[in-house]
């Protein structure tokens, strides 16, 4: 039968079956790994979460593909809790590696921001794709990292996602500090004293009796590192709270960083801080605030002169004072041992002995410097000025430990008083009469002032017979700072005490 000239033509335009197949069997194969994200574990546990649908929804697009030859790999990258500010991700690291080993030709996300939220990473993360030749397609935006449209429309798009995340960021921060404000506790380890009940602090009983006896005890021991030793030995140990996975957390022995938080922490005063901003809580004190101030200011003596002191046994009465009339670098304590055993001590300038470019203060003979300094303070201690002040901040201070010993023995009678009403509490009464006894003892000793001038008439030989810790500790009562100038050899003395006879 003949064939009108019009289907001739309509077969024309139409190809060959054979040609068709043909040309379908020579599209190169193109692998697809499908990358999912979810911020959060929350709903990962159901049949079918997020992870899920992303997952979903890239296998349907690799199938409306697959004329271009797109397959889609077994392997699955799923990242389920992980953030996407941040490339710290097991199944992202994977992916890279297959990527590396030329296993991945196409990398297929259900957005852009499932893949990366931060411009930074992105820019590492294309930079390791663009090695290996591999693509980037998002299922929902309409862009291919394979052309420069989509290059393009793929910058604007990541910069909108960091955008939103740093305002989420944002956000979250703003809340904080207005929960802060408002005094509302929003979240963290929790601290000796208190249950967590409802996302707020609630008072423990038996802890917040042991948090008032642990203040009592270190202003009555004055050390973190000796009531660290006496905790431990008692069995005395951290908070312990079960965490939302249902795991034991916490209850380690007390160490000196762990103790000195608690000791620092304004919580038990009822307080709660953001920042430098301390703002009152919502939550009840289990602390007092003439406990928590007393506990505040040893702490704040001990950070000044305690720490660096009891390391400064090998001598360097001038540590801590002596500094750099050059660059204002400290300078420290250093000995040297000579080919006969002798021990040399020197100072010398810390910028020099690190950098040695940015200061040229050399070293300075110890013996001689301190004696230097010690013979021209001595007309300070002989002055009656500088006298009553010795004795007004002794006095003062003496006065000061009374008042903490005081606070201490309110503490012990507090928890005796209510321990006993729950038939026991004698070891805290016991512990209110020891401490007693040592405040009436501190009152019948305080320092007088014919005590005070008679130690600095007798100066040479009271010097003589000090330990270094010693002598640093009355050195930085009348010093405040020693200015060396190795330039000039010039030596200028700052006295904490400013008299007529000031050097």
């Amino acid at each position: 039968m003949a064939t009108s000239v019009s289907e001739r033509r309509q077969q024309a335009r139409q190809p060959s079956r054979g040609a068709s197949a043909s040309r379908q069997e020579s599209k190169p194969t193109v692998r697809c790994a499908i990358y999912c994200r979810k911020s959060s574990d929350d709903g990962l546990a159901q049949h079918f979460n997020s992870l899920d649908a992303q997952r979903l929804a890239g296998e349907q697009y690799i199938q409306s593909q697959a004329g271009e030859g797109w397959i889609c790999v077994s392997d699955a990258y799923e990242d389920g809790g992980y953030s996407g500010g941040n490339i710290e991700r097991p199944a992202l690291k994977r992916l890279l590696a297959d990527i590396d080993a030329g296993k991945i030709d196409t990398v297929v996300v259900y957005k852009l921001d499932r893949f990366t939220r931060s411009i930074r990473d992105f820019a590492q993360l294309m930079t390791a794709l663009e090695a290996k030749n591999v693509a980037l397609v998002a299922v929902s935006q309409p862009f291919n990292s394979a052309t420069s449209m989509g290059r393009l429309m793929l910058h604007m798009l990541l910069s909108f996602a960091q955008f939103e995340r740093e305002l989420a960021s944002e956000r979250t921060r703003d809340k904080i500090a207005l929960s802060r404000q408002k005094g509302e506790w929003t979240g963290g380890r929790p601290i000796l004293g208190y249950d967590i009940v409802d996302s707020r602090l609630t008072v423990n009983p038996s802890e917040a009796a042991m948090v008032r006896s642990i203040f009592a005890r270190y202003i009555e021991v004055r050390s973190v590192g000796r009531l660290v030793d006496l905790l431990r030995g008692e069995g005395i140990s951290n908070k312990k709270w079960t965490g939302r996975n249902g795991q034991e957390l916490g209850g380690k022995p007390f160490c000196k960083s762990t103790l000195h938080q608690l000791l620092s922490s304004v919580l038990v005063i009822g307080k709660v801080p953001h920042h430098a901003a301390v703002h009152d809580g919502i939550h009840e004190a289990i602390v007092s605030a003439d406990a928590y101030n007393a506990v505040q200011q040893i702490l704040a003596e001990n950070g000044r002169s305690g720490a660096s002191l009891t390391r400064n046994r090998a001598g360097g009465p001038l540590k801590g004072l002596l500094v750099c009339s050059g660059c204002g670098a400290p300078m420290v304590h250093t000995t040297t041992t000579g080919k006969n055993g002798v021990t040399y001590r020197y100072y010398s300038c810390r910028s020099a002995r690190i950098t040695r470019k940015s200061c040229n203060g050399g070293l300075v003979p110890a013996e001689q410097i301190e004696q230097f300094v010690v013979d021209k303070i001595r007309t300070v201690f002989q002055n009656a000025e500088f006298v009553t002040a010795v004795f007004d901040s002794l006095r003062a201070r003496e006065e000061a430990r009374i008042r903490e010993l005081e606070v201490a023995r309110d503490l012990y009678m507090a928890e005796a008083s209510v321990s006993m009403q729950a038939g026991h509490g004698l070891a805290a009464e016991t512990k209110a009469k020891e401490i007693n006894r040592e405040i009436a003892r501190r009152r019948d000793g305080l320092v007088r002032r014919e005590t005070v001038e008679r130690g600095v008439r007798e100066f040479s030989p009271v010097w003589s017979a000090l330990c270094p810790t010693e002598r640093a500790r009355l050195l930085a009562l009348a010093i405040t700072q020693i200015r060396f100038d190795s330039a000039k050899g010039e030596i200028h003395i700052t006295p904490a005490v400013h008299t007529e006879a000031t050097p």
